[in-house]
């Protein structure tokens, strides 16, 4: 045989190999938010098992955070079902609130926490928070990409939640209380005094993160309207929701591989398979985008937040496509619709890190939605644990 035709097929099948390690390594490693139901079982988080994996030692559930140190700061190791814990032990629960919490390698740091048990057990971390209006965390944003902090500090913190009369805003709606529900798309002064990044976004390594999404329609016989729904906890009533949430409950770039968010968006990775490049329709098996838990309306009749259209679609992290004139529709953690079955010109998207404008977050709608959300620049808040 002919050494030119020898080579030419060893390079050959070393090119195919090569395309068959490619294809299996970006659909198995890239297993994205929702993967295999072996490991949603051992990650997951229930009371019992985590009491008696963490094992909790007396001392350890009596902290309260309410000062830095090894007497009072809680351990994220047992900050998810502290509450339990404590109450198991003839304690009072924590309700939500900032916390010194000590993060591995890390230090304490001063954190808001949701506490409530009815959020699948409490012991969500803020990472990451966002007002309407803002552009801070839009998608070319170095804060998706460098280990920076925005309002972090303690200092930072105080001068937000406490007002002229040195009392507490109230803190169970949300970080920065009623404030979240305002719109500041005029007011860069509140915008950059609001926004936060928190180290816990660039250290935790996270196996759950939750946002909640905060927006208020126009009051209605002298009444506020808030959008709430999403992902539902067993729990908490839509009525008790603090807004329009999603949850995703294992998130990881490899099988039992936890990492902090930064570190997502360092890599740039679209989660494969079961997030990206998905029909969410197909996915769920149900007809259009009204029924899907996360956009769909709210049984108990709130307004719909976010918006959607027919056709191909897209949800997961670090949406992005190079093709002309669509960063638009960039997003770091969201959703994509087009009519049409490609991703060249999609009309409907919104999320958190939005190339639309450069907003922080939002739902918006360039063209030929099937069902309509606010179209707006949205409120959020990013929790961890």
């Amino acid at each position: 045989m002919n050494i030119k035709i020898i080579i030419f097929n060893v390079f050959l099948i070393v090119f195919l190999f090569s395309l068959i390690y490619l294809y299996v390594y970006i659909n198995y490693t890239y297993e994205g938010f929702e993967i295999d139901q072996d490991t949603i079982e051992s990650n997951a988080l229930n009371r019992e098992d985590t009491i008696r994996r963490i094992n909790p030692t007396f001392e350890e559930v009596q902290r309260d955070g309410s000062m830095p140190g090894p007497q009072t700061s809680i351990n994220m190791r047992i900050l998810p079902f502290l509450n339990f814990s404590r109450i198991s032990r003839g304690l009072q629960p924590l309700r939500d609130n900032y916390y010194w919490v000590t993060i591995p390698g890390i230090g304490d740091r001063y954190l808001y926490c949701i506490m409530d048990e009815n959020y699948a057990g409490g012991g969500w971390m803020l990472a990451m928070r966002g007002v309407r209006g803002s552009k801070t965390f839009k998608f070319n944003s170095n804060y998706w990409t460098t280990d920076n902090t925005l309002n972090s500090s303690y200092d930072n913190i105080l001068r937000v939640i406490t007002n002229n009369n040195q009392s507490r805003i109230d803190l169970s709606v949300s970080s920065i209380g009623d404030l979240i529900y305002n719109n500041y798309e005029n007011n860069t002064g509140e915008i950059s005094r609001l926004d936060a990044k928190f180290d816990v976004f660039n250290w935790y390594p996270a196996s759950e993160w939750m946002a909640i999404f905060y927006f208020k329609k126009d009051v209605t016989n002298g009444r506020p309207v808030y959008y709430r729904g999403g992902d539902r906890f067993d729990n908490l009533l839509p009525e008790n929701a603090k807004g329009w949430i999603w949850r995703e409950n294992n998130v990881n770039l490899k099988k039992n591989q936890l990492i902090p968010p930064l570190n997502f968006f360092q890599s740039r990775a679209k989660l494969q398979s079961n997030s990206s490049l998905v029909n969410l329709m197909s996915k769920y098996g149900v007809s259009n985008a009204k029924q899907l838990d996360k956009f769909k309306s709210n049984a108990n009749g709130y307004p719909k937040l976010w918006s959607s259209q027919g056709g191909y679609s897209f949800y997961g992290i670090n949406y992005e496509i190079s093709v002309f004139d669509t960063s638009r529709s960039y997003l770091r953690w969201g959703f994509s619709w087009n009519n049409e079955d490609s991703t060249y010109s999609n009309d409907v998207y919104g999320g958190i890190g939005s190339g639309y404008n450069d907003y922080s977050c939002g739902d918006f709608i360039t063209c030929c939605q099937d069902t309509d959300g606010v179209n707006s620049s949205i409120a959020f808040e990013w929790y961890v644990r």
